[in-house]
């Protein structure tokens, strides 16, 4: 199987979405069918700045014609490992021009991986996630209900307690990067545990993850992510 010819230039986004069918109920509670073994995983990248422009394109051209677009699977090399993936979407080079005359190229890729065969282990409820960076939200809803009759209006109570939902950000090197990709994927719709100014919450993970990886000379330095969480204890 051939190898896709070029590395990402900058940040490279990572994604990984479960698509559960969602459930809720009158109280506002949620229930969840799984739909998949493993997340769906894609990568989202740039491609370009080579020198030898002629060559370079030609190369990446013929080799997206020669998958058919997204028909044909393909390896792609990435942060020590090998997967295999098919384009996501069509190609849409720019061509920067020089004088008139074209010098180089970029382009903007999607790559979906085929099936992810990496085992991310079992969940477990005692799992901790990371300590989040910077400012946390949280939201805090009753979910009353409405009654307009006429000129009145009245709320019932459809809750004993409010629904809580964290907005928290996450950072830091590939240690911590690697944490968060297996506890989602080990977890999908399992609570585990998030420890909270004091508190030891049990939160239930999104249905996606975007991962955006900090690239320098085609190391990764770093990454950031936002996860809404919610609350089930």
């Amino acid at each position: 199987m051939d190898v896709f010819p070029f590395a990402p230039v900058g940040d490279v986004k990572v994604s990984y979405a479960w698509g559960n069918k969602e459930v809720e109920f009158e109280n506002g509670g949620k229930q969840y069918v799984r739909k998949r073994v493993h997340a769906r995983k894609t990568y989202e990248f740039t491609i370009g700045g080579m020198a030898d422009y002629p060559k370079n394109f030609k190369t990446f051209i013929d080799f997206y014609n020669a998958r058919h677009g997204q028909k044909e699977k393909f390896l792609f090399n990435y942060d020590g490992g090998s997967e295999v993936v098919r384009f996501g979407s069509s190609v849409v080079p720019k061509c920067y021009r020089e004088n008139g005359r074209i010098v180089t190229f970029t382009c903007n890729i999607a790559l979906e991986v085929v099936k992810q065969e990496e085992n991310f282990g079992t969940p477990s409820i005692d799992d901790v996630l990371p300590v989040p960076l910077g400012e946390t939200e949280e939201t805090y809803d009753w979910l009353a209900g409405k009654v307009e009759l006429g000129a009145m209006t009245d709320y019932y109570e459809r809750r004993t307690k409010p629904l809580r939902k964290i907005n928290a950000k996450f950072g830091g090197l590939k240690d911590t990067r690697d944490k968060i990709i297996r506890l989602f994927n080990a977890h999908c719709k399992t609570p585990l545990i998030y420890r909270n100014n004091g508190e030891e919450l049990h939160v239930l993970l999104p249905d996606r993850l975007d991962i955006t990886v900090h690239r320098e000379a085609g190391n990764i330095v770093g990454f950031a992510c936002s996860m809404e969480l919610e609350v089930v204890d």
